[in-house]
């Protein structure tokens, strides 16, 4: 079943409805259900609105639901956590029952997630009850911060002033002391999901990981030469969804909070 843009007549998967938000087509103009938006308004505009925003889909086509881990206690008091196996809290825990529910309507046949605690309790709660086994895998780790790890923004600029400088004018190869550029980040997490895509054709597949890696490569699906942009948020258990199609990858939903409302 789809719906249709009354507009230019894209077509789309109508379970792509299912968590509430108001869509937008690609053309701009708002679909049927859900609250209106300005016609016209684009990928980054619907986002600032807050609304999802989706691209066509094909019945053949892979679907990888990525979701970053629920909260920890570092996220919440703004400590970089980096390859730290720092477990969810409490509030990470109802996040990821209420990205749970979200999904239940989605049937998976296979489920990866970073090796770290975060992500895997994190699918585990999002998995309970069905017969998927989870991958976990050190490739959708998160960035290793090196010597920034378990420290603040602020603390971070203070002690490391010019390293600070030097990531905002080159975000992918400038590195922390001791850790990863976000350029190496992005190859390895690209490359594994290069690797799922390869081994599942089609159908629908979880993937949790972290804010760093989902950055990196929702950034490489929107601009194919990697090019980091900082104009987008991937929040704790928000939704995403990512197709792998004959012409690569595209992007169809992005940070939808709607369930963790």
């Amino acid at each position: 079943m789809a719906v249709v843009c009354r507009r230019c007549g894209r077509q789309y998967d109508v379970t792509l409805f299912q968590f509430g938000r108001s869509i937008v087509c690609e053309c701009g103009a708002p679909l049927p259900q859900g609250a209106e938006i300005t016609p016209g308004a684009k990928r980054m505009e619907a986002e600032q609105a807050g609304v999802g925003y989706l691209t066509p889909v094909s019945d053949d086509d892979l679907k990888l639901y990525v979701v970053r881990h629920g909260k920890t206690t570092w996220n919440r008091s703004g400590r970089l956590q980096g390859q730290t196996d720092v477990e969810l809290s409490e509030a990470g825990r109802a996040e990821s029952r209420r990205a749970a529910a979200a999904l239940s309507g989605v049937a998976f046949e296979a489920a990866y997630s970073s090796d770290l605690k975060r992500c895997a309790q994190t699918a585990e709660i999002i998995l309970h009850g069905r017969d998927v086994p989870l991958v976990r895998t050190e490739a959708l780790r998160e960035e290793d911060y090196g010597e920034w790890t378990g420290l603040n923004y602020a603390q971070i600029a203070q002690r490391w002033p010019e390293q600070c400088a030097a990531r905002d004018r080159d975000r992918v190869d400038s590195r922390p002391e001791g850790g990863e550029s976000l350029g190496e980040v992005q190859a390895r997490v690209v490359a594994k999901m290069d690797e799922i895509a390869a081994g599942h054709r089609r159908g629908n597949v979880l993937v949790v990981t972290h804010g760093g890696p989902a950055f990196v490569f929702f950034s490489k699906v929107m601009a194919p030469d990697g090019k980091l942009k900082g104009n987008f948020t991937v929040s704790n258990c928000a939704l995403n969804i990512v197709a792998h199609t004959r012409f690569g990858w595209k992007l169809q939903l992005l940070n939808d909070t709607a369930h963790l409302r």
